[in-house]
């Protein structure tokens, strides 16, 4: 739950990768704030070249968001490491 007074901003500042459904603005918003961000799609309905996509990456399948999240989260810690 987040409380719908918070600033959809604050949360991303705050965020090492944000995943929305299509075509959500938060995906839009991280974009901008240079966050690692991506539209996940669970129901298979999204081309994954819509143009409504904005350059952002569209993930449509669980295994492959999975991976997605073990890869940023590993690439994450390596960076911290150093």
């Amino acid at each position: 739950y987040v409380d719908p007074k918070s600033s959809p901003y604050k949360l991303i500042e705050n965020t090492d990768l944000t995943i929305s459904l299509p075509f959500t603005s938060t995906s839009v918003a991280a974009s901008y704030l240079s966050k690692k961000s991506i539209y996940y799609d669970p129901i298979q309905k999204v081309n994954k070249n819509d143009p409504s996509a904005c350059g952002i990456e569209v993930i449509n399948d669980k295994a492959e968001l999975e991976k997605l999240i073990i890869n940023h989260f590993s690439k994450s810690a390596v960076n911290l490491q150093k």
